[in-house]
């Protein structure tokens, strides 16, 4: 019996061990969890970010009145617009995922989403793809999504640009305790541009030696919607309200938050926040847009301007850099597709003059924003290859527009050429202002770089039509049916059932 005993006693000691054995092993792989994503590399590490735009916009006629005074608290547009944000349906052609900041590992394969068509997946491969193309074994990215809600806000914007601010500054934090210090880039689109910009709102906030504010309205708009918040992170809030906390400052190594490229497509250009993107808090800028975008323009709803602009005033800029005794950080871009330019350099596109410019002002003023919204379309009224709102940052499958038209990039969104537009534009520093020209050929396709409204080529960068074919193979398996629009009636049945 007793030998029973003892060997029971030494059984049960063993389980006991092999529990706490295996308990401390559990915790130890939670607590590496995080750091095993990251492999140590000679290359220059990035956080690239990916800020999507507006989110059911349409629905904001239902509260039409509250949407113009910025007050969408509690309204059916900001309920619907959840619901449509929810929606698997959008999330199978741009890069797009839940709210808040989400880590990404781009692939190829399927397989990994259980066969689910999240295109944020094989799209953000292709810009890894074409980041080696262009700057081959420069760069280690680090990928993540940043979602919100998509609200046609300026307030809105300006609370969730907390969130995010709280939310890249702790993922930071966690690379800094590892060792790594990347550089940080975010990719935004529409108004996921303006959210952005309010960053820089809160680093004028926290910082102890700025000059001059870059903005009275926002710098008193996010005072305003700080002074709201708790001290410290509340754990026991759920969802994105974890980040609804007084932004910290710097850390006490040195080591601040900082957006060391900011690159724009088709971002709505406000009164209210064009000139926070020219603060320090922005190391560059780019800001790509095209004549076809006719979306950029019509938001007169969450602008006291009542029409937003394409382009930033350079003399407005050069206002404030004067005061801020600043530079010149913003670099703009028009895409443009198919101008032809000769061997000798000159472009065979001829300049503008001033009365084509006048035409130009007055049919984009008479365009009007419903029939742009209810049309069936953003391809409605192109008159050009240029590509449109939808062909900056969405993939392209099955949509073309009148008489066939087909953005000449199909199905790659101009987004992910985003290394070779950028590496065009370093290599030409002196400029601020250029064209960039998109020709298919034969066997290549030609980015060139022109200064704008200007004849000489500037730069030039190929990149083979087989390398594009390679990859439309590959992102094949996640392609899915897309129409150019959706009825407006139906979308406002769906989302409104509650």
């Amino acid at each position: 019996m007793k030998k029973n005993r003892s060997k029971r006693r030494i059984i049960l000691v063993g389980l006991l061990v092999a529990v706490f054995a295996f308990a401390l092993f559990l915790g130890e792989r939670k607590s590496v969890s995080w750091d095993k994503r990251f492999v140590p590399s000679e290359r220059q590490p990035w956080m690239t970010i990916f800020v999507h735009g507006s989110f059911g916009s349409l629905l904001g006629f239902l509260n039409l009145k509250q949407v113009m005074a910025d007050d969408v608290a509690g309204t059916v547009y900001k309920k619907a617009s959840g619901r449509m944000r929810k929606d698997p349906y959008f999330f199978g052609d741009q890069p797009l995922m839940k709210k808040g900041l989400v880590a990404i590992a781009p692939t190829f394969d399927i397989g990994v989403t259980d066969n689910k068509k999240y295109a944020v997946y094989p799209m953000l491969k292709v810009y890894e793809s074409m980041t080696e193309y262009a700057k081959p074994s420069k760069e280690k990215n680090y990928f993540y999504t940043f979602g919100w809600s998509g609200l046609m806000s300026q307030s809105r914007r300006c609370k969730e640009a907390i969130r995010f601010y709280n939310a890249l500054h702790e993922e930071l934090g966690k690379y800094h305790k590892i060792g790594i210090y990347p550089k940080i880039r975010i990719l935004a689109h529409s108004h996921g541009g303006n959210l952005v910009a309010y960053l820089s709102a809160i680093e004028e906030l926290l910082s102890s030696d700025r000059v001059k504010p870059v903005s009275v309205v926002a710098l008193s708009r996010m005072r305003d919607q700080i002074k709201k918040l708790p001290g410290s992170r509340q754990r026991k809030k759920k969802g994105q309200k974890v980040w609804d906390y007084k932004p910290r400052g710097h850390e006490p190594n040195g080591h601040g938050l900082s957006v060391d490229e900011l690159i724009l497509w088709g971002v709505p250009v406000q009164p209210e926040t064009d000139c926070l993107f020219a603060s320090p808090f922005f190391k560059t800028v780019y800001h790509f847009y095209s004549n076809e975008d006719l979306v950029q323009r019509i938001d007169w709803v969450s602008t006291k301007q009542g029409y937003s602009d394409r382009r930033f005033d350079a003399e407005r800029l050069a206002e404030h850099y004067k005061k801020t005794k600043s530079f010149n950080r913003i670099m703009q871009a028009r895409i443009m597709v198919g101008k032809k330019i000769d061997k000798l350099g000159q472009s065979a596109f001829s300049l503008r003059s001033e009365n084509a410019q006048k035409k130009e002002k007055k049919e984009n003023k008479e365009t009007s924003w419903w029939s742009i919204f209810f049309s069936g379309g953003s391809f409605i009224n192109a008159k050009s290859q240029d590509p449109t709102h939808r062909e900056l940052w969405f993939f392209t499958w099955d949509i073309s527009g009148d008489h066939g038209r087909e953005f000449a990039l199909k199905p790659f969104p101009a987004m992910v050429f985003t290394p070779v537009l950028t590496k065009l534009y370093k290599q030409t520093s002196l400029l601020s202002d250029v064209d960039i020209n998109v020709n298919v050929g034969l066997q290549h396709v030609a980015f060139e770089l022109v200064a704008h409204e200007e004849l000489a080529l500037q730069k030039g960068f190929l990149v083979k039509k087989s390398f594009l074919k390679d990859l439309e193979t590959k992102i094949e398996p996640w392609r899915c049916q897309r129409a150019a629009s959706r009825d407006v009636l139906d979308l406002i049945r769906q989302y409104t059932r509650f």
